[in-house]
């Protein structure tokens, strides 16, 4: 063996990458064969040839999901192996809200809400609302 290969992750400002270097214990010469950074996520899932030069990774990005490809780091070139959909496109746009309720001589309440795309603060939505079917002494008994 005259070769050792590792897989990495490398933390800059930039981001944390993952790379793919390989040694040539002879020599103590480094080569780089793959680096992953900025903006993206890429993962080496295995070397698919001895010399490193075709590998199979998972990309994604903020706005791709995960999906697996076959590179070809000789060429530049990245073949996808899956076509998976954002499986999260029919929640874009939502957001999260927290209300907190409280009326005179009662019990406090609270919930969490998801409010839909383009909702604007003061416009009347329909509720789901669950409750729990008992009631508590105090405030700490739900959380157990």
């Amino acid at each position: 063996m005259t070769t050792f290969t590792w897989l990495a992750r490398e933390h800059q400002p930039k981001g944390t990458g993952r790379f793919l270097d390989r040694l040539n214990l002879k020599t103590l010469a480094l080569n780089a064969c793959f680096a992953a950074m900025q903006k993206r996520y890429e993962s080496v899932i295995a070397p698919l040839s001895d010399d490193m030069k075709v590998i199979f990774t998972r990309y994604e990005t903020p706005k791709d999901p995960p999906n697996y490809y076959v590179r070809d780091l000789s060429h530049d070139a990245k073949r996808a192996v899956t076509a998976f959909k954002d499986s999260t496109a029919a929640t874009a746009g939502r957001r999260a809200s927290v209300c907190h309720l409280s009326a005179q001589g009662r019990r406090e309440a609270g919930g969490h809400f998801v409010l839909p795309p383009g909702y604007k603060k003061g416009e009347r939505l329909p509720v789901i609302m669950w409750a729990y079917p008992r009631e508590f002494g105090d405030a700490i008994q739900p959380a157990r």
